[in-house]
């Protein structure tokens, strides 16, 4: 799941990694 992840930071803007690491939060959060 870590390297998917860093694949996806890699492949993505600033400003969607934001987003993930916010929806990350959420998940993590609930």
């Amino acid at each position: 799941m870590i390297n998917i992840y860093y694949n996806l930071i890699e492949n993505n803007n600033r400003v969607s990694i934001n987003k993930m690491a916010f929806y990350i939060c959420v998940v993590l959060y609930l």
